[in-house]
């Protein structure tokens, strides 16, 4: 998982992050204060959270490492993270996703994640 804190408090702002980037589906979400989600593993996908009101904690359910995603935030989600979420006083974001590219070790890792990542294949 990666944070990043701060620079996406407007949809105007999350739209132009993602405007060259081709291939993210993307909706909007509201979840009530309270709302937890069990832990879950999303094979296929690479997801991107941009929360716009409130917070959600994300916890890695393999380092047990917490992230608490708040307004204006973005937090990655790489094929293959397994994690679960809490909002304690709700949420509102943006939940991008898009097709994940296998790579030769079936890790998951975003394509050229090795300092080389293509503008077009994350959204950040």
């Amino acid at each position: 998982m990666k944070l990043v804190k701060g620079n996406f408090r407007s949809y105007a702002a999350v739209a132009q992050c993602l405007k060259h980037n081709k291939g993210w589906s993307q909706y909007e979400w509201t979840d009530p204060p309270g709302t937890q989600y069990p832990s879950r593993t999303n094979n296929e996908y690479n997801e991107c959270v941009f929360v716009q009101k409130g917070n959600i904690i994300f916890t890695d359910m393999v380092t047990g490492l917490q992230y608490n995603v708040e307004a204006g935030d973005r937090l990655s989600l790489p094929r293959g993270t397994v994690y679960s979420t809490l909002t304690h006083q709700g949420a509102t974001y943006y939940w991008c996703s898009k097709q994940a590219q296998h790579d030769e070790h079936g890790q998951g890792e975003w394509p050229g994640q090795k300092d080389e990542i293509p503008e077009e294949e994350c959204p950040w």
